[in-house]
């Protein structure tokens, strides 16, 4: 009788205890998330998008600003990216170029900016831009027309190159000529320069979709930014 009421007690003690370490982990685990999500809040609200100030030190007084109904009704290139959870594209371009006709192609902007829901979506949209560049369509016989048709325009697009990054809730498409970069000097520093916009501190990393001229194609590279 003694053994059971040992057993007994045994068994209630490690019940017990199991239960009060299983309420200390959800505790912990709470108190993580909250943590957690503070922080990731705090990142987000900490954020400030700052393209218009590098548009302004490229062209000075010579910049001229493009709403999202401009964009959609004058220029194709916003078809590329993708759609889902888009709200708002914003893209600059110089008041002196084109001269005589309003800007269309491409290469006529400087900076397309296109806003999304939020950080999630944009980044899944990102990836699925880079899927989509790197898609070969010789290999698979049962892929959607519409599907190959914009893989065709993607990749004709990045012939004179282009530098494409996400960063929160924005994906920003840096656009790139053969030709020199707006302010002189070679594409990378102009490129760095750009990012240096994007970082906020100087531990910033960023993975962007770099196409040179006539390579018709986006590499994904890791790059650091440098606090501006």
């Amino acid at each position: 009788m003694k053994t059971k009421h040992f057993f007994i007690s045994t068994l209630l003690l490690l019940v017990i205890s199991c239960n009060q370490e299983v309420d200390r982990i959800e505790n912990d685990y709470s108190n993580e998330s909250e943590e957690t999500a503070k922080e990731l809040k705090t990142d987000s609200n900490s954020y400030v998008p700052k393209y218009d100030e590098f548009v302004r030190y490229i062209l000075k007084d010579k910049v001229r600003k493009h709403d999202f109904q401009y964009v959609i009704k004058n220029c194709r290139y916003y078809e590329l990216l993708p759609i889902d959870g888009l709200q708002e594209i914003i893209a600059f371009s110089d008041k002196n170029y084109p001269k005589k006709v309003n800007p269309t192609k491409y290469e006529h902007f400087v900076l397309f900016c296109f806003k999304y829901s939020n950080s999630n979506q944009a980044k899944l949209n990102f990836d699925n831009f880079h899927l989509l560049t790197q898609l070969d369509t010789t290999k698979y016989d049962a892929i959607e027309q519409s599907i190959i048709k914009k893989h065709q325009k993607i990749k004709l697009a990045s012939k004179p190159g282009g530098l494409i990054v996400q960063k929160n809730e924005w994906i920003y498409s840096l656009v790139e000529t053969c030709r020199e970069t707006p302010i002189g000097g070679n594409w990378v520093d102009y490129e760095n320069l750009f990012l240096s916009y994007l970082g906020n501190n100087q531990k910033d990393s960023l993975i962007v979709l770099n196409a040179d001229c006539g390579k018709i194609n986006y590499r994904k590279e890791k790059r650091t930014t440098h606090n501006n």
